[in-house]
């Protein structure tokens, strides 16, 4: 089945692209120019090993982010810091996605949210059709 697996770094790690930085003054921010993706057909890498693999996540033309039916992990990488004074919420309008795994990585701490449209509605962190997850102020 089609797995959509989220890696968010909210701290300064230099392994992919761009950083995104959230300031009181931002209002809102579009993301899709700075997605790095990796489509891992065998469905064999973990976290933890492609933490290590930078270089093998590709700039994107985020037009055509259209990956119809797979049954390919898909790992989309994004780094955002968030230096406002306030918490901000990473949205992914895509409600029909099956599997979300999303993975947070702050100062070396890897945390994980499972959501989709087959897990139970309860376990999301915000009671939302779209996934939502939280992008709290670096301290």
């Amino acid at each position: 089945m089609p797995k959509l697996c989220l890696v968010f770094i909210s701290i300064s790690l230099n392994l992919l692209s761009q950083n995104i930085v959230l300031t009181d003054s931002t209002q809102k921010s579009a993301l899709r120019d700075q997605l790095k993706l990796f489509v891992d057909s065998g469905k064999e890498y973990t976290i933890d090993e492609l933490v290590n693999q930078s270089s093998l996540f590709k700039k994107i033309d985020t037009q055509k982010l259209l990956f119809g039916y797979t049954d390919s992990a898909i790992w989309l990488y994004l780094r955002i810091t968030n230096q406002s004074t306030k918490n901000w919420v990473l949205s992914l309008p895509r409600p029909s996605l099956r599997y979300v795994d999303f993975y947070r990585i702050d100062s070396n701490r890897i945390t994980h949210t499972e959501t989709g449209f087959y897990r139970p509605f309860h376990q999301r962190d915000y009671n939302f059709v779209d996934f939502a997850f939280p992008v709290k102020q670096n301290i």
